[in-house]
């Protein structure tokens, strides 16, 4: 006899947790990466004028 162990854990959509995570933790970094790069370099036209 097999027992097949299931753990509880968290799911949404039929999706194990550990999925959601990686699918919502890498697009919000992606979007926090270049919202900072345009904060970041939005002056760069300007920095050249002045040179």
């Amino acid at each position: 006899m097999a027992y097949r162990l299931r753990r509880k854990g968290f799911e949404m959509f039929g999706l194990p947790g550990f999925t959601v995570l990686v699918m919502t933790v890498i697009p919000l970094f992606w979007i926090i990466y270049t919202a900072g790069f345009y904060f970041m370099t939005r002056d760069w036209a300007n920095a050249d004028e002045e040179d």
